[in-house]
């Protein structure tokens, strides 16, 4: 900020030297050198804000342009005001003159400028409401005083109403333009203003009001002359307006969503509209002690903005409306597929956890039951007191097989084998594998003869040639048979005594044997 403070002393200087000019210079000279000076302010001005807007972009660059257009405006202004006092009018100022026009213009522009920001930072819609209840209430106060205090000393004083609406109208857009400053400060908050810009806004146009009401009162008793304190306090007021817009290239911009006019929305849209009532009992009441015209023409305009206010309203509650019932859908959709979403995770994690207990319980080569699920089986068992018979199966010979083909082959040889039992013994067991080539098939029953009969049906269905990859392969058991709780009542103590019984039929080459 140390160029805006330098700028900011330097127009204090230039003011500075311009008084003196006007205190000391020459009387011939005095007029000629006032408008330059005031000429320049304005170009500096004009210049300063120019700089900034080459290097800005988006919504400070717009921002800009319109304000350049204003100062354009206050230029061409100045000039035909400076033209018009050097040239034209030598004696009496004739008012209001072309240079009012650009005067105006140039204070629109200015209102638009601070305007366009409020707007561009809070939803559109809303902001013309708002701006509608502003011109309701702002224009209420403006008739009101022209009418019962301006117009009548104006028009006592010898003022045309051409003269009186003039003197009064350009007050009432520099009273407008500081109102919208401050209204875009209250929403602009660390967006795009520093607190030093906002003061010096603040201070360039508090110096055009007091200005512009001096200037007034000066023309309403008649005493207003060139080159006074008037032309210094205007072009002290442009000077600053130029650095205030310069001080926006040192100010680091932070970006922020759009906003809600006054987040109490509710409380402030209530105090607004009982206002809006005062305007219009106020109008009406006047207008029936005076049967004024210019009362009935604002009273209808009045209302009309009101209708007008009531419908963007309307239209605004039906967007909204709209928006939720949109967002209402999508929030629908959004809990479907997700609840979709859920539901697959879930069977995922269903099938997931399924296939762990498989995988827990089952052998991963042969896809039959293993030692794990065994033992669980047989616990069950014995605690519900279930006698059973366990049959304990090796293959012979089945260590040469798998050093003479290999493991692919000796692999293959159990899953046949696992196979061959599952599908013989389906009917009145199950079978599990214990480890290595050893198989345990589980009987629910403990009669010896139908033992015997499972046995027999058991060799006969196993103990045949089959076909491995290319070679064929007459398989061979070893069977030994242990029963609970005739032999054992722990499962380690069964499996122990039929794994003897099993060794005892391969000793005497036996297809099966019980435990003694």
């Amino acid at each position: 900020m140390k160029k805006t403070m330098a700028f900011i002393i330097g127009s204090f200087s230039f003011v500075s030297i311009y008084f003196l000019w006007l205190l000391f210079s020459p009387e011939s000279l005095t007029t000629l050198g006032s408008s330059l000076f005031a000429i320049t302010a304005v170009v500096i001005s004009f210049l300063l804000q120019l700089t900034v807007y080459r290097h800005a972009s988006g919504q400070k660059r717009k921002f800009l342009l319109l304000f350049l257009l204003a100062t354009l405006s206050y230029l061409i202004a100045e000039l035909v005001w400076k033209y018009q006092v050097t040239y034209i009018y030598e004696e009496e100022i004739v008012f209001p003159g072309p240079s009012d026009i650009f005067y105006y213009f140039s204070t629109i522009l200015f209102i638009v400028a601070f305007f366009y920001l409020v707007s561009t930072n809070n939803h559109r819609l809303q902001f013309m409401i708002y701006l509608l209840d502003l011109l309701i209430i702002y224009a209420t106060i403006v008739v009101l005083l022209s009418v019962e205090f301006f117009v009548p000393v104006f028009k006592a004083s010898g003022f045309t109403i051409l003269e009186t609406f003039a003197s009064t109208l350009y007050p009432a857009l520099v009273l407008f333009l500081l109102f919208a400053i401050v209204n875009c400060f209250i929403f602009n908050q660390n967006t795009l203003f520093s607190q030093l810009t906002i003061k010096i806004f603040l201070t360039a146009i508090s110096l055009q009001v007091i200005g512009d009401m001096l200037f007034a009162i000066t023309l309403y008793h008649y005493i207003y002359t060139y080159n006074s304190l008037l032309e210094i306090l205007w072009s002290l007021s442009i000077l600053l307006f130029g650095v205030a817009t310069y001080s926006l290239s040192e100010t680091q911009k932070v970006t922020q969503e759009k906003t809600i006019l006054f987040p109490e929305r509710f409380k402030w849209n209530v105090f607004r509209m009982i206002v809006q009532i005062g305007c219009i009992l106020a109008l009406h009441i006047f207008y029936i002690q005076t049967n004024n015209k210019i009362y009935t023409l604002f009273l209808f305009g009045t209302i009309f903005l009101i209708l007008l206010r009531q419908i963007l309203s309307s239209y605004h509650i039906n967007r909204l409306l709209g928006t939720i019932s949109e967002m209402k859908n999508k929030l629908e959709e959004k809990v479907i597929e997700r609840t979709e979403q859920l539901s697959n995770k879930n069977q995922q994690l269903i099938m997931a956890i399924d296939k762990i207990n498989y995988m827990a319980l089952h052998d991963d080569l042969t896809n039959l039951l293993n030692r794990r699920a065994l033992y669980e089986n047989l616990n069950n068992f014995m605690r519900d007191s279930k006698p059973f018979t366990l049959v304990f199966i090796d293959v012979n010979k089945f260590k040469p097989i798998n050093d003479s083909f290999g493991h692919n082959y000796g692999d293959e040889v159990l899953k046949v084998i696992a196979k061959l039992l599952t599908v013989a013994t389906k009917d009145f067991g199950i079978v599990y594998r214990q480890a290595g080539d050893e198989f345990i098939l589980i009987i629910n029953e403990v009669d010896q003869t139908c033992i015997d009969e499972v046995i027999k049906r058991l060799i006969h269905d196993v103990m045949k040639p089959v076909q491995i990859f290319d070679q064929k392969l007459t398989i061979s058991l070893s069977i030994g048979i242990s029963q609970y709780p005739k032999d054992a009542k722990e499962i380690d103590e069964l499996i122990k005594l039929a794994d003897k019984a099993m060794y005892k039929s391969k000793q005497h080459s036996l297809e099966c044997c019980y435990s003694e």
